[in-house]
């Protein structure tokens, strides 16, 4: 390379190189993978929750909050369980997070449950 402007042409930040769909294809397919992982392991959650292991259901749900973190379902969820072992204040916090959130929340009657 002895041209300038060629040289130039691969000195190039990674913020600088512009977005294309296989670049998009590959940001959205990684986002998938990240809330599918999340789902799961919120599926795990409730299986503990469902037998009663709620100390179990707390670490999957929490890890799972993790993975999506504007998922009420999760807090929701999670808060029921700290409920369930006499932790009021993280359930406390817990349900803030769902209260504050109900807008964004298309179930209303699961809170009801």
């Amino acid at each position: 390379l002895t041209d300038g402007a060629e040289s130039s042409q691969f000195s190039m930040s990674l913020s600088e190189i512009p977005e294309n769909d296989d670049t998009k294809a590959a940001t959205k397919s990684y986002s998938e993978l990240v809330l599918e992982k999340a789902n799961l392991t919120y599926k795990r959650g409730v299986d503990c929750q469902d037998v009663g292991d709620y100390q179990q259901a707390i670490k999957f749900f929490t890890k799972a909050l993790m993975l999506d973190p504007d998922n009420v379902e999760l807090y929701r969820h999670r808060a029921e369980c700290f409920l369930r072992i006499t932790d009021f204040k993280s359930a406390i916090l817990n349900w803030r997070k769902v209260l504050l959130n109900i807008p964004f929340y298309m179930d209303f009657d699961i809170l009801l449950t």
